[in-house]
């Protein structure tokens, strides 16, 4: 609550400083992103600032995270309709508003976080805000880092290959990509509220999920699910959105503050907040819960278990474009797998 007055008092003296009576535009960012999350710390502490600086003090934003009025997919419904102006949520949470997002939520898409950064700044941020404004009417002034890649969690027993998630239900988000992923490792794929899934879990309406340690931590799911697998595989991006239909009905200076100040979260600002936070959730898992690594021979069952969704999402995304990424990261053969495969 400090946090946020002292947000707020700033946005005043922005507005007094400049000595005329401008009339302020006030955008609502409904988000669940909040401290200690890398996201979270970059929203209040550069983002919003940002925003008010480079308007000129004609906007003023409020800071409602984590959100007491939505939740991920809920606040970008929300958005749409204009009771809120920016929202955020997963890449794979967008995914109930249209598919542009599945190519970067593809299993094993990224090498490893340093090339996702370096992918995501050069060239790829730009086309999926590009494609999700013409798409979705949904703008991505960022995407960015919100935890490391997904991990397995649950509360049946240890879980070191694919066979052993026979008869465990994951939880899953709205990407059709984590469903038919959840279903290639041989486990039963449960969409369910991400608000709802502590609960869910206690009641045993789901057995287990597939999310970032830090989210794990930072919302004590290790309370519930003591067993967790590093198998990786699907990024966790967070996007930044508007509505671009709303947003261009927007006072230019503020329309064009928001894509600048999102434009700094995507090229550094995040990065390196993300990592620490993941190094931390690292270290209290292990404190608390079973955490197995897969042996170099166990990692190829679960990579081969993940071509399924691969192949399930061929049409939603430009294979070039699947390509180009992967080839930059000299993924050749990983690249004819896929081939093999018909993916690509």
């Amino acid at each position: 609550m400090l946090r946020k007055t002292l947000i707020a008092l700033a946005g005043a003296a922005v507005l007094a400083a400049s000595g005329s009576a401008i009339a302020q535009q006030k955008l609502i960012l409904g988000t669940v992103q909040g401290p200690p999350t890398g996201f979270g710390i970059a929203l209040l502490d550069h983002f919003i600032p940002r925003i008010e600086k480079y308007s000129k003090g004609k906007a003023f934003v409020e800071f409602d995270g984590p959100s007491a009025i939505c939740v991920e997919h809920q606040c970008v419904e929300q958005m749409q309709q204009n009771l809120i102006q920016i929202s955020t949520s997963s890449t794979e949470n967008i995914g109930s508003f249209g598919r542009v997002f599945d190519v970067i939520n593809l299993p094993y898409f990224f090498r490893d976080l340093e090339w996702a950064d370096i992918i995501l700044n050069q060239w790829l941020g730009d086309w999926l805000d590009a494609e999700s404004r013409k798409q979705m009417n949904v703008g991505a002034p960022a995407v960015v880092p919100c935890g490391g890649f997904r991990q397995l969690a649950n509360n049946v027993r240890r879980v070191k290959a694919p066979g052993d998630l026979e008869g465990i239900k994951i939880r899953v988000t709205k990407s059709p990509t984590a469903y038919e992923l959840i279903k290639g490792w041989g486990g039963i794929a449960v969409p369910y509220d991400w608000a709802q899934l502590y609960q869910g879990m206690q009641a045993g309406v789901v057995n287990g999920f597939y999310i970032p340690d830090g989210w794990t931590v930072h919302v004590k799911l290790n309370e519930v699910a003591p067993y967790i697998t590093e198998t990786g595989g699907s990024y966790t991006g967070c996007g930044l959105w508007t509505s671009h239909e709303h947003q261009g009905k927007w006072d230019k200076d503020v329309a064009e503050a928001v894509n600048a100040a999102g434009n700094d979260l995507q090229h550094g600002l995040v990065f390196e907040i993300d990592r620490q936070w993941l190094k931390t959730a690292t270290i209290e898992l292990k404190k608390c819960c079973d955490v197995y690594y897969p042996t170099d021979e166990e990692m190829l069952e679960w990579f081969a278990g993940s071509l399924h969704a691969w192949v399930e999402a061929k049409g939603t995304y430009p294979t070039e474009i699947a390509e180009r990424a992967l080839r930059q990261q000299g993924m050749d053969e990983f690249i004819e797998v896929l081939k093999g495969e018909g993916a690509l």
